[in-house]
């Protein structure tokens, strides 16, 4: 991959842009482990984390799928969902080249999966937000990553060419997802390997 070739970057938010980090957030809030490891499964495993991100389910459906499982946790529950983005924090490093990569006129964008309500409420909160040129988030369209839709809905969407794309995401399978659609691709694990690819003076 010749950076040379590259003028769009695509990123992923999850433990790229963002911290998201479930058993650390729990662990927070409560001391018993064998809480934490019944509500880690059953909140942030479950099949409904996917339907929010998929945006086939809301908020209020959830709370009613999971605690049929765990009915003596309908209330943690309840305040799990409606608090659980306070744990998504700016991975300042991945802020800082987002950065530096708008100005040196990259077209930036983001592909992530993301219930809604909380994509509303922290792309409110953080002005980077703003130097996107644009996004697709997983439940404004019904579709998720490593689905090969999602990432022709991008292309289709803000006219992409994979083959002067960078796309990055934390997701082994999301990445290899996107090689196969021609993107070049970073699997994300630390920032400096972006620092290594766009700013290292060659």
């Amino acid at each position: 991959m010749n950076k040379q070739h590259i003028d769009t970057v695509v990123f992923d938010l999850g433990n790229v842009v963002l911290s998201f980090d479930p058993l650390k957030y729990l662990q927070k809030h409560f001391k018993d482990e064998n809480m934490i490891e019944i509500l880690y499964k059953e909140v942030f495993k479950g099949e409904e984390w996917l339907y929010l991100d998929r945006g086939s389910m809301e908020e209020e459906e959830a709370l009613e799928s999971i605690t049929k499982r765990i009915p003596e946790y309908h209330e943690i529950v309840k305040k799990i969902l409606s608090t659980w983005n306070e744990m998504l924090t700016p991975i300042q490093s991945t802020v800082d080249i987002i950065s530096v990569l708008k100005e040196q006129g990259y077209r930036l964008y983001i592909l992530s999966n993301f219930p809604k309500r909380a994509f509303g409420e922290i792309s409110k909160k953080y002005e980077f937000f703003q130097w996107f040129d644009g996004r697709l988030i997983s439940c404004d369209y019904k579709l998720l990553k490593p689905e090969e839709e999602i990432y022709k809905t991008l292309v289709q969407l803000y006219d992409i060419n994979p083959s002067t794309t960078v796309f990055i995401d934390d997701s082994e399978a999301n990445v290899k997802a996107a090689e196969k659609l021609g993107f070049h691709t970073i699997h994300f694990q630390k920032s400096e390997q972006l620092t290594d690819f766009f700013l290292k003076v060659e």
